[in-house]
C-alpha cells in the first residue's frame, strides 16, 4: 500500500489499453462511435480538396458543362455526407465524453471508500488522491487519453494519405519533412515530461489548500468561528500564500511552454515554406498542371498541419498517459489487507487488547504503549483519562481504522486484523465524537439505509427512549424530514444535543453486540444526559459497551473502569476500587466534583 512518488516513465499502450477497457466497461457504443469518427476525420480534409480538383481539371480538359455538374455534385455530396456525419457526432462526443468522465470520477470515489482508514490521514495519500481526480475531465487522464488518442489516429491516417499524393511527386520531399518531425516530436515529449515533473505534480496540495480556503466560508460548523473570532483576515492570508505559489509555479510553468512552442513552429514553418516552395518550383520548371497543383497544395497543406497536430497530440498522449497511470496506480492498489479472510457471526462479544502498541504516521515513539485489557462478554466498561492520553486511538484501533504497531486486538479470541472489515462492522455499533448528520431523512439518518428498507417502528422504540419523539413530532415531516439544506431546500437544522441523539440512535438501531461509545452526551445538556445515563442499561441492553467520557460522574454505571495516561493503562477496577486506591483516578475525579460543590463554585 505504497503511494510514494514514482518515477514519470510510462507504458502509453499499457495506459490506453487500461483506458480503452474503462471506457468500454461504461459504453461499447461510444467506443465504435469513436473508431468511425477517426475515419471520417481523416478523409474529410481530401474531400473537399477533391472537388477544386474536379472542377479544375474538368476546365482544363474542356468536359462537357452537364458531365462537370455531375462530377462536382457527386463529388460534393460525398464530402457534404462526411462532413454532416462528423458534425452530427460532435455534440453526442461531447455528452458523453463529460458523462463518462464523471462516471470514472464517481468510481474513484467509490474506490476511495474502500481505501484503509489509516492510509488516508496521510499527506500522499491526499496527494495521491487530487491527482487522480484532477486527471478526470474529457481531455485529461483517462478520458483525454482515449480522447487524444483517437485524435492522433484522424491525423495520422491524414498525414499517410497527404504522404502517399506527395510521394508521387518526389519521395525524398517527405524524408525531409519526417526528419525535422523526428527533431519537433523530442521537443514535445520533453516538454511534456517536463511539465509533469515540474507543475502537474507539485500543484495538488497547493490546490487542496486552495479549495479549503475557498470552500471554509461555506461550511457552517467552521463559518461560525470564523465571524465570531473575525478570521477573515488569517484565512485570506493562508489562500493569498497558496494563490501566488500556484500562480508562480503556473507562470514558470507558462514560460517554458511558450520557449518549446516557439521553437517547434519555427521547425514548423521552416516545413511549410519548404513544400510550398516545392511545389511552386514543379509547376514553373516541370510542368505540373494546375489541377494537380491544387490538390497538391491542399495535400501539402493537409500534411503539414497534420503533422503538427499529430505531433502535438503525441505529446498530450504522454501527458495523459502519465495522468492514467496515476489514477490507475490509484485505482489498483491493494486498500484491504490480504490477510482479512476470516468472517465471525456473534450475539455476544469478548473484547481483548494484548500487549498493543500504536505509533502514528512519522511519530516517535507510541501514542499507546504496551496496552493489554480485557472486556468479558456483556460488561460495561469506562474509558477515562486525559485529553491526549490515547481514548480515541483506542476506538479506532478496536473498530479497525487502525491498525496496531505491535501487539495483538482479539474478538472472541479472533485477531481482528484477520476479520474482513464486514465481519467486523457487523459486530460494532460505534458512536465518534466527531459524528456527522448526512443531508438525508431522519429516519434514513438513524437506519443509515433508504426510506423503503427503513423500519419504522423499531426507530420510534429508539426515539421514544431517547426522548426525542416530542421534537420528531414537530418536524414538517416528521421522520421524512430532511436534515440540513445541502440536498433539500426544505430541510432543518437540529440542535447539537439533538444531532447527538441522533448519533446514538443510530448506533441503537444497529445493535450490535459490541457498543463503542466516544462521549455520546457531550453536546447534551445536563438533564439529557441524566436521563440518558439512568437509561443506559436499556439502551445497550445485554451487550458489551466501551463508554468514553470526560464527566466522571458517568462512571458509576459501568462495571469497571479504566484510567489511561501517557498511552498506557494505569489503573483498573470499578468506581469504588479505584477511590481506594487513592491513585490518578480519584484525584480527577475529586477535581471535578470539587468544581460542582457549592462552596467552591462560585470562586471559579
Amino acid at each position: 500500500m505504497n503511494l510514494r512518488k514514482k518515477g514519470s516513465s510510462v507504458n502509453r499502450f499499457k495506459e490506453f489499453s487500461y483506458a480503452f477497457k474503462s471506457i468500454y466497461r461504461i459504453d461499447k457504443l461510444f467506443v465504435y462511435q469513436k473508431i468511425c469518427a477517426t475515419i471520417l476525420a481523416s478523409i474529410q480534409p481530401f474531400a473537399y480538396a477533391y472537388i477544386i480538383r474536379t472542377a479544375v481539371a474538368a476546365i482544363e480538359n474542356n468536359q462537357p458543362y452537364n458531365i462537370m455538374i455531375i462530377n462536382i455534385l457527386l463529388v460534393s455530396g460525398i464530402a457534404f455526407l462526411i462532413s454532416f456525419a462528423s458534425r452530427l457526432l460532435e455534440p453526442v462526443f461531447w455528452y458523453k465524453s463529460n458523462r463518462i468522465a464523471l462516471t470514472l470520477r464517481h468510481q474513484k470515489s467509490i474506490r476511495t471508500l474502500d481505501l484503509d482508514y489509516e492510509l488516508m490521514e496521510r499527506p500522499e495519500t491526499l496527494d495521491a488522491a487530487e491527482k487522480a481526480t484532477r486527471n478526470l475531465s474529457a481531455w485529461n487522464g483517462v478520458m483525454g487519453l482515449f480522447n487524444n488518442t483517437f485524435l492522433f489516429f484522424s491525423f495520422l491516417l491524414s498525414l499517410l494519405i497527404a504522404s502517399a499524393i506527395i510521394l508521387t511527386v518526389n519521395p525524398l520531399l517527405i524524408l525531409a519533412v519526417f526528419l525535422l518531425a523526428i527533431i519537433k516530436i523530442i521537443l514535445e515529449n520533453k516538454n511534456q515530461r517536463r511539465e509533469k515533473k515540474e507543475f502537474s505534480d507539485k500543484h495538488p496540495p497547493l490546490w487542496r489548500r486552495i479549495n479549503y480556503t475557498n470552500n471554509i466560508a461555506t461550511n457552517l460548523t467552521i463559518g461560525k468561528d470564523l465571524r465570531i473570532f473575525n478570521m477573515d483576515d488569517f484565512i485570506n492570508h493562508e489562500r493569498t500564500l497558496a494563490t501566488d505559489e500556484y500562480i508562480n509555479l503556473f507562470i514558470k510553468n507558462q514560460k517554458k511552454n511558450i520557449f518549446y512552442n516557439i521553437l517547434i513552429n519555427f521547425i514548423a514553418l521552416f516545413d511549410t515554406f519548404f513544400l510550398y516552395g516545392f511545389m511552386i518550383y514543379e509547376v514553373l520548371y516541370n510542368n505540373m498542371n494546375i489541377a494537380v497543383f491544387t490538390f497538391m497544395v491542399s495535400s501539402v497543406f493537409t500534411l503539414t498541419n497534420s503533422l503538427l497536430v499529430t505531433i502535438r497530440q503525441n505529446a498530450y498522449i504522454l501527458r495523459n498517459a502519465l495522468q492514467t497511470k496515476d489514477y490507475r496506480e490509484f485505482m489498483e492498489i491493494s486498500f484491504i489487507r490480504t490477510d482479512e479472510i476470516e468472517t465471525i457471526e456473534a450475539n455476544e462479544v469478548e473484547v481483548e487488547f494484548r500487549n498493543v502498541y500504536y505509533s502514528y504516521y512519522l511519530q516517535d515513539g507510541y501514542a499507546l504503549e504496551n496496552v493489554s485489557f480485557k472486556i468479558k462478554r456483556g460488561e460495561k466498561i469506562a474509558l477515562v483519562g486525559y485529553n491526549g492520553a490515547g481514548k480515541t486511538t483506542i476506538v479506532k484501533l478496536l473498530s479497525g481504522l487502525y491498525h496496531p504497531t505491535k501487539g495483538k486486538i482479539l474478538i472472541n479470541g479472533h485477531d481482528i486484523e484477520t476479520l474482513t472489515r464486514e465481519s467486523l462492522q457487523r459486530l460494532i455499533s460505534l458512536v465518534f465524537q466527531d459524528y456527522i448528520m448526512y443531508p438525508l431523512e431522519v429516519a434514513e439518518n438513524i437506519a443509515m439505509d433508504t426510506t423503503e428498507n427503513v423500519d419504522y417502528y423499531k426507530i420510534k422504540d429508539i426515539i421514544k427512549l431517547l426522548e426525542l419523539e416530542q421534537r420528531i413530532e414537530k418536524l414538517p415531516h416528521q421522520l421524512k424530514t430532511s436534515i440540513t439544506r445541502e440536498l433539500d431546500e426544505t430541510g432543518i437544522e437540529l440542535s447539537g444535543g439533538e444531532n447527538q441523539k441522533i448519533a446514538l440512535a443510530r448506533a441503537m438501531y444497529k445493535n450490535a453486540p459490541l457498543y463503542v461509545l466516544d462521549e455520546p452526551t457531550s453536546s447534551m445538556d445536563a438533564l439529557g444526559e441524566i436521563h440518558m445515563y439512568h437509561r443506559f442499561n436499556e439502551i445497550i441492553k445485554g451487550n458489551t459497551a466501551l463508554f468514553i467520557s470526560h464527566r466522571l460522574s458517568s462512571t458509576k454505571f459501568c462495571d469497571r473502569i479504566f484510567f489511561i495516561s501517557e498511552g498506557q493503562i494505569k489503573e483498573m477496577g470499578t468506581h469504588k476500587q479505584l477511590m481506594e486506591l487513592d491513585g490518578e483516578y480519584k484525584k480527577l475525579f475529586s477535581t471535578q466534583a470539587n468544581y460542582y460543590m457549592e462552596d467552591n463554585y462560585d470562586g471559579i
